[in-house]
């Protein structure tokens, strides 16, 4: 059975997730006023898989870009004014 699951990203620092294989990437959002420095991610999962490990990284506008990121999604925070970006790192 597929469900969706959340996991959290503090922006600027690559984070390691353990994501259940074949985790579909679905939405990135900064859903706390207060934490303007979190992005959730929601991804479509079959939990019955087993678990693999996936780095992602939140950056914000102007920011380098490193050659092995792949562009997942955007988020607003702090009601638009900033703006984050999502990528997930390969080795």
């Amino acid at each position: 059975m597929r469900t969706i699951y959340k996991y959290g990203l503090t922006v600027g620092h690559e984070t390691e997730l353990r994501l259940p294989a074949q985790a579909e990437f679905r939405h990135a959002a900064s859903q706390h006023r207060l934490d303007i420095d979190i992005v959730s991610l929601w991804f479509e999962v079959n939990p019955d898989h087993l678990l693999v490990s996936r780095r992602f990284i939140a950056t914000g506008t102007g920011m380098p870009i490193e050659h092995n990121w792949e562009y997942r999604a955007t988020a607003l925070a702090a009601e638009g004014r900033l703006v984050w970006h999502v990528f997930e790192t390969t080795p």
